[in-house]
């Protein structure tokens, strides 16, 4: 075993460096980036659109389910209810003392699977839910539209024949509830 006193000595050109203090960075962007995350920080945002006719409140009405499917009413009211929630500028109210009263009847379902031949299995799924809307505004009485055709369709693709499951059904019918709510609320706060 070979022992050595010799110590290390770091050669000049490996001297380590000296640490300095984190510094802002100076200039017009650097202040433009602070303000728009002091901004963000504290909820600020570009104004939204609100309800038409300047009202204050939006309630939905219960919807009326037509088609052969269990529960789209509920889901559907559920997923309008949660996407005008999130708008800071619309207050959900009960139907009977709001300003204005969204009205929804889903009319149709159509489920197209797309299949392997002589499978059980699907590679797809496309579901497509139709109905109609109306939108009422109880100050004046006045339908701001009304009986409008609302429609999405949503396709599931699978990577591998998918045995076709009520879980994978769920996630197609959210899909095309969440395409047809965003439907209905971009028809209402961005049509007037």
């Amino acid at each position: 075993m070979r022992s050595s006193s010799a110590l290390y000595t770091p050669s000049p050109h490996t001297q380590p460096r000296r640490r300095t203090a984190w510094r802002w960075p100076a200039g017009p962007l650097s202040a433009a980036l602070a303000l728009a995350l002091l901004l963000a920080a504290c909820g600020y945002g570009p104004d939204r659109a609100g309800l038409p006719g300047d009202a204050r409140t939006l309630g939905i009405a219960v919807i009326r389910n037509d088609t052969f499917a269990g529960e789209l009413d509920v889901r559907l009211q559920r997923e309008l209810r949660q996407r005008f929630l999130r708008n800071p500028r619309i207050r959900i109210a009960d139907a009977a003392d709001s300003d204005l009263v969204l009205s929804v009847n889903l009319t149709g379902l159509t489920i197209t699977r797309t299949r392997l031949i002589s499978s059980a299995t699907v590679t797809a799924l496309t579901y497509s839910l139709t109905g109609d809307a109306t939108l009422l505004d109880q100050r004046d009485r006045r339908a701001l539209f009304e009986r409008e055709r609302v429609s999405a369709t949503s396709t599931l693709n699978f990577n591998t024949a998918t045995l076709e499951t009520p879980a994978v059904r769920d996630e197609a019918i959210d899909d095309v509830l969440g395409s047809l709510a965003a439907s209905i609320e971009a028809r209402i706060l961005t049509t007037f």
